[in-house]
């Protein structure tokens, strides 16, 4: 029977010291480990609130990346401009949704990318 290899924890730090942030999950190797150190880091540079929006009429035109204003939304939400991280289409018994995954924009140089606008009721 083979011995089962012995395992080393390791802490890796990827980008500036200033504010360093540890990531729970424990990865099989140091590639997956700076990955997903890379990823976490590039997330938190992109913006720092997050906001799950779910639409009770689907709309199978919206897409990752695109830009969204909700002005119904109590302040700050609603002064908040987003842009879509993930979206998630379903058709169920109650009918078509999508759920928004969003984040806030850091600056202005996200502006050209296509908006959602609330529609009108």
């Amino acid at each position: 029977m083979a011995r089962p290899q012995r395992c080393e924890r390791k802490n890796e730090l990827i980008g500036e010291d200033d504010n360093p942030k540890r990531l729970s999950h424990t990865y099989p190797n140091q590639e997956a480990a700076e990955q997903a150190a890379e990823s976490e880091m590039n997330r938190v540079r992109r913006g720092k609130a997050t906001l799950q929006f779910t639409l009770a009429l689907g709309r199978p035109d919206i897409t990752p990346m695109m830009g969204v204003h909700i002005p119904s939304l109590k302040t700050p939400l609603g002064d908040t401009d987003w842009f879509i991280v993930n979206t998630t289409h379903s058709v169920m018994a109650q009918g078509f949704t999508t759920l928004l995954g969003m984040e806030t924009r850091k600056g202005q140089e996200e502006t050209d990318a296509d908006t959602v606008e609330e529609p009108e009721q």
